[in-house]
């Protein structure tokens, strides 16, 4: 039988990983408790956060009196423990390409779409920071073999690794949606129509909807 204890979630709304592990969560249908707070200002940490997460990062997760930190374990933890539908493919092929998926995001995605595109050509130039053309442009060709995988994988189906959404897409979606802010994200995403047709369907979801990060918060 799956746990029932009470589940909390400590994160910040314009994190793409605590975005992820709030998705798992609401895909699962879990009642849970958001804790959200500034990762960049310690006064505004939980009061013993630091035992949670020992490297006061973010997403963390509390489950009863278990303590889980790192968003891939988080959202298979709450996909295996927490009742709901399943998040993961029960056929061994289709959960493997599940698994990479996952994982090209943290190897990959991240560090180009987000932190070699997004904070480069969006969130720098907010703070008055010069943005690195050079960092931009060598992660657009990451991106774009990134995105390519994606649509190759998708052979078709309305989701990355299935039927039904699966962590594969949630895993994906915050960090394709952040990339697809910037203009020339955009434009790459657009080359990749099953891409774009999948982004815009998941962005239809409930839970995509319930958990817009304050960037996208005025656009349609």
């Amino acid at each position: 039988m799956k746990s029932s204890a009470a589940v909390r979630l400590f994160g910040a709304t314009y994190s793409v990983y605590t975005r992820i592990a709030r998705l798992a969560l609401l895909e699962k249908s879990v009642p849970f408790e958001f804790v959200a707070f500034d990762i960049y200002d310690v006064s505004t940490f939980p009061a013993g956060y630091a035992d949670l997460h020992p490297f006061r990062k973010i997403p963390a997760l509390q489950h009863g009196n278990f303590g889980l930190h790192e968003a891939q374990a988080i959202t298979r933890y709450v996909d295996r423990a927490l009742e709901g539908p399943s998040l993961q493919p029960s056929d061994p092929v289709a959960a493997a390409w599940c698994d990479c998926v996952v994982a090209m995001n943290d190897a990959y995605g991240f560090s180009a779409l987000i932190k070699g595109v997004y904070v480069e050509r969006i969130s720098k130039p907010a703070r008055g920071q010069a943005c690195d053309e050079t960092t931009v442009q060598a992660s657009l060709k990451i991106a774009g073999k990134y995105l390519q995988r994606l649509d190759a994988g998708m052979a078709g189906r309305n989701w990355l690794a299935g039927d039904s959404v699966t962590l594969a897409d949630i895993h994906s979606y915050p960090m394709i949606r952040y990339f697809w802010l910037e203009p020339d994200g955009r434009k790459l995403i657009g080359t990749y129509p099953a891409i774009s047709r999948w982004m815009t369907r998941f962005s239809e979801r409930q839970s995509a909807r319930e958990t817009l990060p304050p960037a996208e918060s005025n656009v349609e």
